[in-house]
């Protein structure tokens, strides 16, 4: 598969994950079983699948690497990037990723606050496969950095990262263990083993996390780690079985399922859902089209979506007060 493949398919697994976890996103394993209980079709905005800020995340990562710049290059590219998808008034952004905007917005150097948040592994499977081979971790940091600063942020984006080029063949397991600092992360890859015999389900049940994984790095990247190993090879299985571990849902399934699509490519993701996508101005074509002719996704439309999106995702937070329970 050549590179631009792989890109295509990071993105579109990116999104395809990503709309399809949206349902669930902040309810715990029991409660969105009980309300959103169908993973084989979108279930918001009328089963046709919208995302959120973790594909455009992604989208902006894939403009900013365009044509491999060089470091200070790619570093200016971001934030330029960062800033307007800012002023675009996404829905749903974390709070760490909400203060970095407000403070690039007023051209403050260091933008990122001390946080161990998922915002930096929405960004890692593009870098690992659109970023330089012999210096990713340089533009992981930089990545990381525009919005956390928390070390274990880094340690979850390289790791990530790392297993993103391992399911590509570009690394060996001996290689990601190798390179894994972080204690805590180091423990969770020998307990998980490069090929998982049990689920994502059971590893976050095994873990206690009954109301679902959160949004924290060290929660976050077993988890997808685990299902992306697990479903190497199986898409929709590697983004059902995150959204069936309840919490952060859509990041979970957009993570995993760019990690996934990537390895297998988008002529493997499932025609039914690729069909049934239809967001806008963030289309699959859009997200297509950064592999050969990058572009940022315009300032007016991107705003015009996002307050609609906003609004529409205010009321489906509001059925969440009525049963089932």
């Amino acid at each position: 598969m050549t590179p631009p493949d792989q890109l295509v398919g990071c993105l579109w697994g990116t999104a395809l994950g990503d709309a399809l976890g949206l349902c669930r996103e902040g309810l715990s394993r029991r409660r969105g079983q009980r309300l959103y209980p169908d993973l084989e079709h979108f279930q918001l905005f009328g089963g046709r699948g919208m995302a959120s800020d973790d594909t455009e995340h992604a989208a902006f990562t894939a403009w900013a690497l365009a044509g491999q710049p060089d470091l200070l290059t790619f570093q200016r590219r971001l934030r330029r990037a960062f800033r307007r998808w800012i002023w675009c008034l996404p829905a749903g952004v974390g709070w760490a990723t909400l203060r970095a905007g407000c403070k690039v917005s007023l051209g403050l150097a260091h933008s990122g606050v001390h946080s161990a948040g998922n915002g930096p592994l929405m960004r890692a499977p593009v870098l690992a496969v659109a970023g330089p081979q012999d210096s990713l971790v340089d533009y992981l940091d930089a990545s990381t950095r525009l919005t956390h600063t928390d070390p274990r942020a880094l340690e979850g984006a390289r790791l990530v990262a790392r297993t993103t080029r391992y399911l590509l063949g570009q690394l060996s397991w001996h290689q990601v263990i190798e390179s894994t600092q972080d204690p805590f992360l180091l423990e969770r890859l020998h307990e998980i083993g490069e090929y998982p015999h049990s689920t994502p389900e059971e590893y976050a049940a095994a873990q206690g996390w009954q109301r679902g994984v959160t949004g924290f790095v060290q929660q976050t990247a077993p988890v997808v780690v685990f299902a992306a190993l697990r479903y190497r090879d199986d898409y929709r299985q590697a983004v059902q079985s995150v959204i069936r571990c309840g919490g952060d849902t859509d990041t979970l399934a957009a993570i995993v399922g760019g990690m996934v699509g990537a390895r297998l490519g988008p002529e493997a993701l499932p025609s039914a859902w690729l069909q049934s996508y239809s967001d806008w101005p963030c289309t699959l074509d859009y997200l297509k089209s950064l592999a050969t002719s990058p572009r940022l996704l315009p300032l007016a439309g991107s705003l015009g979506r996002n307050l609609v999106f906003g609004w529409t995702i205010l009321g489906y937070g509001l059925r969440r007060l009525f049963p089932p329970y």
